[in-house]
């Protein structure tokens, strides 16, 4: 199996697989945008100035928001335009995590604690790959995954694991010495808290 795809066909894998999970109302506002740049681009290809155009198509929204939907779009092609323009949401979240295989959580943990150090979005593509070559159905949310991984381990642990052997020995020292120095500090509290005890009016 082939894990280490093109960069633009993992975002691809990203984008639709971000479309699958979507509501359909933000199915729909996505269709929108997408309408109303296609109306803009065909204005300006008649010869119509860009603002005027964006005016035309979308009268009801500033200018300065088509050209968002316009920086979300760019460099993509033009296929994917629709699940690029999805307004930023945590789309449909299963109700438990029996809801989907525990297998896709185990892909996706195994390939974010590891000392490759990809992003949350690298290994939610390469999960649904993975997931896709093997039947398990449904990959959730990349929002869900992420939340329960980052319920299960915490911000340390997360580094500890992501780290190469070599770094895992300075986080260990790092760790040790910070203990030792709270040790002093806890015996330094006790001694004074014993010599207010001590202490007569």
């Amino acid at each position: 199996m082939n894990d280490y795809k093109d960069e633009d066909e993992l975002m691809r894998e990203l984008l639709w697989c971000k479309w699958a999970n979507a509501t359909n109302t933000t199915r729909e506002k996505a269709d929108r945008r997408l309408k109303v740049i296609n109306t803009v681009n065909k204005l300006v290809e008649l010869g119509v100035k860009k603002a005027e155009a964006i005016s035309l198509a979308a009268p009801k929204e500033s200018r300065s928001t088509i050209y968002r939907w316009y920086s979300l779009i760019e460099g993509l092609s033009k296929s994917d335009w629709l699940p690029a323009l999805l307004p930023d949401n945590k789309g449909r979240l299963p109700v438990s995590k029996n809801s989907y295989r525990v297998e896709i959580y185990s892909v996706f943990k195994a390939h974010y604690l590891s000392p490759s150090k990809h992003s949350y979005a690298h290994c939610y593509a390469l999960t649904i790959t993975e997931t896709e070559e093997r039947n398990w159905g449904c990959v959730p949310s990349l929002y869900l995954l992420k939340s329960r991984l980052e319920d299960d381990y915490s911000k340390l642990v997360r580094k500890y694991m992501r780290s190469t052997d070599s770094e895992k020995e300075k986080m260990i020292l790092l760790l040790e010495n910070k203990i030792a120095s709270l040790r002093i500090q806890l015996k330094i509290l006790e001694h004074d808290l014993s010599q207010i005890h001590n202490i007569k009016f």
